[in-house]
């Protein structure tokens, strides 16, 4: 047969695979605990990335439509109020504490 070099074979039938499973349990749990940590902070990594674009946005669409002599100044300044706005009008949304701090 064609397939002949390519036996299918079980991986739980490994005896080194086998060995790093009964070796390991600490390890294996320990990297299921980060990856679960790691999915429950994700919604809060997607807000971050969604606030500083519209942040960025709005930023950019601030200085276009100004027309200030220093406009590295007004950004510097848009861009602080624009996020104490935003972090302000969304505050019922982020977490409390050290969260919402570092949000």
């Amino acid at each position: 047969s064609k397939y002949a070099s390519f036996p299918i074979t079980n991986p739980l039938s490994h005896p080194q695979y086998l060995r790093n499973l009964l070796a390991k349990p600490e390890k294996a749990k320990k990297r299921d605990e980060e990856e679960e940590k790691r999915m429950a902070e994700l919604p809060l990594e997607i807000l971050k990335i969604l606030m500083e674009e519209l942040i960025s946005w709005v930023v950019k669409e601030a200085c276009s439509l100004s027309e200030i002599k220093s406009p590295i100044k007004s950004l510097e300044k848009t861009k602080c109020i624009i996020e104490a706005w935003l972090l302000d009008a969304d505050a019922t949304q982020l977490p409390e504490g050290p969260g919402r701090e570092a949000f």
